[in-house]
């Protein structure tokens, strides 16, 4: 009997879009541009800002994937970081504040994202701020590591004032986006690790003059209203401020969105770059900030370390070679989730400890399952017998839930209510909902006093110099 080729031939025909992703996927070592915003909330073209025009990352968001739900784990820098460096939560770290280094409570021998690949071959650079510098500069350990804002030959705290007439080339972001351009350029034949850490739109928000001009002042739409009845007094973050007037809210907003678009031109160097050098075909891309920022919303949130959207939320856009391009997931992502992610996708061994859930499966489908609910956490209230408690939070696709030390709870239905206007905690039709999200967070805990220092401790900087004293290769 003839076997009936017509099946088999109407298989193979359906399995070849298979078989090439998967070529395109592993014939290659694949490279890392791991690009880190400071401060950076949705304020950005992709994510549907009215204002803020930022054509660059907007292009790399139809280059890849668009995650609208990610979330840091903790709502400031040093401890963001430390936490999708590491691959923990906070709670883990035992880190919550900007003083302490992330050696501290990791050791000395422990394996950060970088030093994973490097221990693996890869050629790694770190240009920036990748760690909380200038403190930790040195805390990973790179091939090169340098941060031109605190490189004491630039002296930038005396020359904020001149680099606000100075060209994007001499601003330190654009120092920082020249460099790995010319590294991608020099690395390009041996597999690299490259992280571009800028600065802006984090205060002092300097930015070249024409970027002011793009946003004038009496153009601005500011957040109204008061402060809503329902939000508790713990939430707010230690930026509240309701008192703030017209003229200093508009020039805020407008450094902001200035700072914004410089950080965006300084994204456009690096994917010229990816063009030029035609690395798009072996180089996973992914862009990210380390915290949201509130901007006045709710009658006076100003800055971070609130758990509510505009603070713990976070742009995320991962470009990998031969996955979906153009895509948007909504499903609820941590950025603890990017170290097994990158692991999945450079085809590396994932380390022992990580806590994070791998993205592949939403990068290949993204509307796939995910059992996993984004968590945040961020320390309130006095310490007590010498530890720190958390407030904390957990994302579900559609629902916001944030417990405090206190007992107070907000609740948001993040699709109906996107501004997080309404609590509907005390609403008695949601006391199951409530119960179910409360047992997904992650269990109640604490963390010794001295791991929550906050930057302005007098003993931070110098106990981190000395650490960065040890030998390096």
């Amino acid at each position: 009997m003839n076997s009936p080729r017509f099946p088999r031939l109407f298989l193979f025909a359906a399995l070849l879009p298979l078989l090439l992703f998967h070529t395109v996927l592993v014939a290659e070592p694949v490279n890392v541009l791991f690009i880190i915003s400071d401060d950076l909330n949705h304020a950005l073209g992709c994510y549907g800002h009215p204002v803020v025009r930022t054509p660059h990352i907007d292009r790399l968001a139809r280059e890849g994937t668009r995650f609208e739900g990610a979330y840091c784990n903790y709502p400031v820098c040093n401890a963001s970081r430390t936490s999708f460096l590491s691959g923990r939560h906070p709670r883990t770290t035992e880190l919550a504040g900007n003083g302490v280094d992330p050696r501290v409570a990791l050791g000395p021998d422990f394996q950060f994202l970088p030093e994973h690949f490097q221990a693996r071959g890869y050629f790694t650079a770190g240009i920036g701020k990748i760690t909380h510098t200038p403190e930790f500069l040195h805390t990973i350990q790179w091939d090169i590591v340098c941060d031109p804002q605190h490189d004491p030959a630039v002296r930038f705290e005396e020359k904020k004032e001149a680099l606000k007439n100075a060209p994007d080339e001499e601003q330190p972001d654009g120092v920082t986006a020249r460099t790995i351009a010319r590294l991608m350029a020099e690395k390009r034949d041996k597999p690299f690790f490259l992280g571009a850490g800028f600065h802006r739109p984090h205060a002092p928000r300097i930015a070249p003059r024409k970027y002011f001009d793009m946003y004038p002042l009496d153009s601005l739409e500011l957040p109204g209203g008061t402060t809503e009845p329902d939000i508790p007094a713990v939430a707010r973050p230690p930026g509240y401020d309701s008192a703030m007037s017209e003229k200093e809210r508009r020039h805020y907003l407008q450094s902001y969105y200035a700072s914004v678009s410089f950080m965006d031109a300084q994204v456009g160097v690096l994917l010229e770059a990816m063009d030029r050098l035609d690395l798009w075909k072996n180089t996973v891309v992914i862009f990210l900030s380390d915290n949201g920022y509130h901007l006045g919303e709710h009658g006076g949130f100003w800055g971070k370390m609130s758990l509510m959207d505009l603070s713990g939320r976070v742009p995320l856009i991962v470009c990998t070679p031969g996955l979906p391009r153009g895509v948007v997931c909504r499903r609820a992502v941590g950025l603890v989730d990017l170290f097994p992610t990158l692991t999945a996708l450079c085809r590396l061994p994932d380390p022992a400890g990580l806590e994070g859930a791998s993205l592949v499966p939403l990068l290949e489908k993204p509307d796939a399952s995910r059992p996993h609910p984004a968590q945040s956490v961020v320390v309130r209230g006095e310490k007590q017998k010498g530890r720190l408690h958390f407030g904390r939070s957990v994302h579900t696709d559609r629902h916001t839930l944030i417990q405090w030390p206190d007992a107070s709870v907000q609740l948001y239905d993040d699709l109906a209510d996107p501004g997080q206007t309404h609590n509907l905690a005390a609403d008695p039709s949601h006391a199951r909902l409530i119960a179910e999200l409360k047992a997904s967070l992650l269990p109640e805990t604490s963390i010794p006093a001295h791991r929550g220092i906050l930057s302005g401790e007098p003993d931070a900087g110098k106990k981190a110099r000395k650490q960065q004293k040890r030998p390096r290769q």
